[in-house]
């Protein structure tokens, strides 16, 4: 009866035999490839504390040559209120670079700026060292305000071109004064759009003669008073602008297109002279040679055909006009007697 029950099994026969035949659950799996932002460190974004710990950076931070140059993009007229926003911004705004060319286009807003009695020390320094002043938009800044600059650009030797488009009526005595006593050697003047009268003409002359190059003149009272004065007095004088000036007589500017333009002009801008012919300007040409460009814009007694045959006899001549192929209206009325 023993032998015909089982073996009882052993320890041995529970444990598992290894086989040396490789099966499918013996082989390694291969190691699973990361992803290019699992590796990667530039995709990775910081954690919290490293954004705390980021330092924060301002424009006091940036070179001072950086500073300078955005500060360049300014007015000044800003630049005296970015003058007093800190130590820092101080230094850069007064640079001497930055008020060689003073321009106060925007000048209504100096008028809370200065007061009637004081003016800010930034200007007050640097408009007697600059080069050039330019104002050309009317009103400029108060009266008292504009007798102040004008006093201390009198005072500047390096000044060399000045534009200022303002209204005389208030009084002409500071700027008869400034053009008397001015320091520098203007080269430059430009008085456009000016009610200006003939004793301006002839102080900037008497002062300025010698020197001055460019004397702009436009749409101002001028009358041939002035003109006369430019023939005897501008002896450098290269370019000069009378376009729009209707209180000249015709009389005078025949007699000054014939006879009186000076010998080293070579540009000359007559725009909106309604009385110009093509046969003054034949002359002028045919007698200053120096001339290098003609603007006639608005002449309406000058055709197109008038313009060909000059521009044909005198080809080293730029003459910039948009004739029209026959006379205006009012010519016409004027013709006929209407």
């Amino acid at each position: 009866m023993l032998s015909l029950l089982p073996k009882p099994l052993t320890m041995i026969s529970l444990q598992h035999q290894p086989s040396m035949e490789p099966t499918l659950f013996s082989q390694t799996r291969p190691k699973r490839r990361r992803r290019f932002h699992e590796t990667s460190t530039m995709y990775q974004l910081p954690s919290k504390k490293r954004r705390l710990e980021v330092k924060k950076t301002s424009i006091l931070d940036l070179p001072v040559e950086i500073l300078g140059n955005i500060l360049s993009l300014l007015p000044q007229v800003d630049l005296v209120r970015s003058s007093r926003t800190c130590r820092a911004w101080h230094e850069s705004a007064t640079d001497p670079l930055l008020w060689k060319d003073i321009d106060l286009t925007g000048a209504s807003r100096l008028n809370s700026l200065c007061g009637d009695e004081t003016f800010p020390e930034i200007l007050d320094s640097k408009i007697s060292q600059c080069r050039s002043f330019h104002t050309q938009k009317q009103p400029i800044v108060y009266p008292e305000t504009l007798c102040q600059i004008l006093t201390r650009l009198a005072n500047s030797q390096s000044l060399t071109s000045i534009a200022i488009s303002v209204n005389f009526t208030r009084g002409i005595l500071p700027f008869l004064t400034f053009f008397k006593t001015c320091a520098g050697n203007l080269t430059h003047i430009d008085l456009s759009r000016s009610q200006v009268p003939n004793c301006l003409v002839s102080a900037i002359l008497e002062r300025q003669g010698k020197t001055l190059v460019s004397l702009n003149l436009e749409f101002s009272a001028i009358t041939e008073v002035s003109l006369q004065l430019i023939t005897r007095e501008a002896t450098a004088l290269k370019h000069l602008g009378i376009a729009g000036c209707l209180a000249i007589s015709s009389r005078g500017l025949e007699h000054f297109l014939k006879r009186g333009v000076p010998e080293t002009v070579t540009s000359l801008d007559l725009r909106w002279l309604m009385d110009t012919e093509a046969s003054w300007l034949q002359s002028l040409l045919h007698r200053r040679n120096r001339i290098r460009r003609l603007e006639i814009d608005g002449c309406d007694k000058i055709t197109s055909k008038a313009v060909e045959a000059l521009t044909q006899r005198f080809p080293p001549v730029a003459i910039k006009c948009k004739a029209r192929p026959v006379w205006t209206y009012r010519l016409h009325s004027q013709k006929m007697g209407l």
